[in-house]
């Protein structure tokens, strides 16, 4: 009776234990990842003019996209944003 009890706290703790080690293992996965490039927000805002800098000329200043975003379009299709 002891032991079953013993063993059932032992398989408990062996989930739980495992579970927060699996938690742990993808939470600091997903912090390494980098996405995109660093850039000084304060130059790109003295260069920014609202109503005349066009997606063009920030495209200039910032280079082309390194990935584009996929959305559902209203009519359920898929489309590159």
């Amino acid at each position: 009776m002891l032991v079953e009890y013993d063993q059932e706290i032992l398989c408990l703790c062996f989930s739980r234990l495992t579970v927060i080690l699996v938690s742990l293992l993808l939470i600091s996965a997903c912090t390494a990842v980098k996405l995109g490039r660093d850039f000084d927000v304060g130059v790109l805002a003295s260069k920014v003019e609202q109503g005349m800098t066009t997606q063009n000329r920030l495209r200039s200043w910032l280079g082309e996209h390194t990935s584009v975003g996929v959305g559902p379009a209203t009519d359920g299709e898929r489309f590159d944003q």
